[in-house]
């Protein structure tokens, strides 16, 4: 007799397949609009706390803006929670869904680094490229928001925290939502188009758009989204380090590109001989 699974459904047995690629879209953006209304409400509770226990204006002030990590933080947990249950009451298992699975350590080494590469290149064209002061300005209040507060926290968040619960909402729900929806081309690119529209300026929206292309490309090839996730580290990872150095030497910035590289080609190069290897002995 034939076991029935009475458990979990399997991603064939959700039937994706069926859900017209507007509503693959729109599934996919509900999760992002769920970690929306959590910040809003957190960062609520925050302000209300403040004004609650901090009676100078200027402190509360200071208050608010120093907890800013500390709130993106808050938010992260409790949506990547909330979006859990949300799979269990679906009866999905979000580990599956999302590709929460292991693949090669290679792809990890060959992400992180083609994460700091690509930044390294972005940096370099943004120094050659002339674009309009307002959006200069617009990127730059931007990005220095985050930098504020207590240094470890802020590491924490920039490099570990964001990056998964971005990876988690944009390369997991959503670019999986959309590639069983619809198809993987626009998988990949709904799913940076969105990652770079809500970093909320022209600047900061085109790199973060390629930069998605990228977390997306890994994600796809790895089918893994752990691979997706330290290619983002490595990206966050470049951002605060030169955000901490200030200017830097161009042989220098050039000599961190030229070895993410050379690790990356080669971290591809032992990925697909180990792959012609197994197939070989399979064979």
């Amino acid at each position: 007799m034939q076991k029935r699974n009475c458990g979990k459904k399997s991603i064939s047995e959700f039937s994706l397949g069926k859900l017209h690629p507007i509503a693959g879209i729109w599934c996919g953006l509900s999760f992002l609009c769920l970690y929306y209304v959590v910040s809003a409400v957190v960062a609520y509770i925050y302000e209300k706390a403040a004004y609650l226990i901090l009676n100078d204006t200027e402190l509360i002030n200071k208050a608010l803006r120093n907890g800013i990590c500390a709130r993106l933080l808050i938010s992260a947990v409790v949506t990547f929670f909330v979006s859990v249950i949300l799979f269990k009451f679906l009866s999905v298992d979000f580990k599956e869904f999302c590709a929460f699975k292991k693949t090669n350590a290679i792809y990890f080494v060959s992400a992180f680094f083609a994460g700091i590469f690509l930044n390294d290149v972005i940096s370099a064209l943004l120094e050659i490229v002339t674009v309009p002061d307002s959006w200069n300005e617009s990127h730059d209040e931007s990005v220095s928001l985050l930098f504020g507060g207590d240094i470890a926290l802020m590491l924490f968040v920039v490099i570990i925290s964001t990056p998964f619960i971005e990876e988690f909402l944009f390369r997991g729900v959503m670019f999986s939502f959309i590639e069983k929806s619809w198809c993987i081309p626009g998988a990949f690119i709904v799913s940076s188009l969105v990652f770079g529209i809500i970093h909320g300026n022209i600047l900061q929206a085109i790199y973060t758009f390629i930069a998605g292309m990228l977390f997306a490309y890994y994600r796809y090839k790895s089918k893994s989204l752990w691979s997706a996730y330290f290619a983002h580290v490595g990206f966050n990872s470049y951002s605060f380090l030169t955000m901490l150095m200030g200017e830097t030497e161009a042989w220098m910035r050039l000599a961190v590109g030229a070895a993410a590289l050379i690790l990356i080609i080669t971290g591809h190069e032992f990925v697909f001989k180990s792959r012609t290897d197994c197939e070989k002995e399979l064979k």
